[in-house]
């Protein structure tokens, strides 16, 4: 509790990678670390001699986080400025395949996804023939397959490795919160959100969003609210607002929720639309709406993009139409494409119509079984 160095620098930009080795030297004098060649390798490896390319990615790392489809585009920009000035610059692709994964969620439109999905998978390639030991290698491969390939597992095992190269990132924690809240591990979730947190307050759009969807899943509904209206403030609607949505619903602001997801329906990004007609189509069957439900499903499927997410409120949908057998059929592939999330399944009201079918209640047994395994394996991480 007791300072044990401290010292005033006042450089030029110029001098910055100068004055990080001084700054590193320091430290671990005055703390008295006793470092092994690999560890000294690691604190003042150098990733670009070039201090343009290193201001280029520090902008692009900076623009990542704000979240909109504007920001990813510059924070694109920034990577590429940093390559061209030094094409080695590992930390600068591994910067471009998590951004061009953001871009395949979040803003794409039908037409473009192809491409950024391509872009993503090429730039981490890239960056794994250049420095497969590299922590933010790590970091966004985890990035790549929790934005693009819904693998969770994979997601996990990658922000386990970055962490364990470079216990300081808080991305990986974030990345962790989202496998686990898709595997309906909401407690761990949570856990992992905090984590990040701790690592950097600053980042308050990750920590909300994660922990205002656990809310969610977890039935907290004003809690949820709460947390994803802010995440709104800081970020665009493709990011929070078809959670948001949900959130309103199940605590009764039904018109509330509709009227979100209309705006949101009508949202170039190709997720964002599809997600938010399809849990438009769940509300309107809800209420007895039969024809408009029909009619957004049926654009749904015109649009070709299904994610767990939209596959789940399709089957919502049909549990609402009374379309039994279509409901688990559509849940069922939600599970496999993502969303095996128990507590979820298990709460939500749009399912009741098929709460005492056979095949709901195999499924639902089912992801208790695999809710409890997925405990098994990663609750003592």
């Amino acid at each position: 509790g007791s300072s044990l160095w401290a010292e005033k620098f006042d450089a030029r930009f110029t001098d910055i990678f100068a004055v990080q080795d001084e700054i590193a030297e320091k430290v671990v004098s005055a703390l008295k670390i006793q470092m092994d060649a690999a560890e000294q390798t690691r604190v003042f490896r150098r990733y670009t001699e070039n201090v343009e390319a290193y201001e280029a990615y520090l902008r692009g790392r900076a623009l990542l986080t704000e979240y909109t489809k504007v920001s990813t585009l510059a924070s694109l920009e920034a990577f590429q400025e940093a390559l061209a000035l030094d094409p080695g610059y590992v930390l600068a692709r591994d910067g471009l395949a998590t951004a061009s994964a953001e871009m395949y969620l979040r803003f794409a439109t039908n037409a473009e996804q192809k491409v950024w999905g391509e872009r993503a998978e090429r730039e981490i390639s890239l960056a794994l023939a250049a420095d497969p030991n590299l922590a933010e290698t790590h970091q966004a491969l985890a990035a790549v397959y929790r934005k693009k390939d819904f693998n969770w597992e994979k997601v996990i095992e990658e922000s386990d490795l970055a962490l364990q190269l470079n216990p300081n990132l808080e991305q990986p924690h974030y990345y962790r919160s989202a496998a686990f809240y898709h595997l309906g591990l909401l407690d761990l979730s949570v856990e992992e959100a905090e984590k990040g947190a701790a690592i950097n307050p600053q980042n308050r759009t990750d920590f909300l969003r994660a922990k205002g969807i656990a809310a969610l899943y977890a039935g907290k509904y004003s809690e949820a609210v709460l947390m994803l209206e802010e995440v709104q403030h800081l970020s665009s609607k493709p990011l929070s607002d078809s959670h948001l949505a949900m959130a309103y619903y199940y605590q009764g602001e039904t018109k509330r929720a509709a009227a979100l997801l209309e705006e949101l329906s009508r949202d170039e990004s190709a997720s964002a639309s599809a997600r938010a007609r399809a849990a438009l189509a769940s509300f309107h069957a809800a209420r007895g709406a039969r024809k408009e439900s029909l009619e957004l499903l049926k654009a749904v499927k015109a649009e070709n993009y299904i994610d767990h997410h939209v596959a789940y409120s399709v089957g919502a949908t049909y549990a609402q139409l009374g379309q039994n057998n279509e409901a688990v059929g559509w849940l069922r592939r939600a599970v496999e494409i993502g969303l095996p999330c128990f507590p979820l399944y298990e709460r939500d009201k749009l399912l009741e119509p098929i709460r005492s079918h056979n095949e709901f209640q195999s499924l639902l047994n089912e992801l208790r079984e695999s809710q409890k395994a997925a405990l098994s394996r990663y609750g003592s991480h």
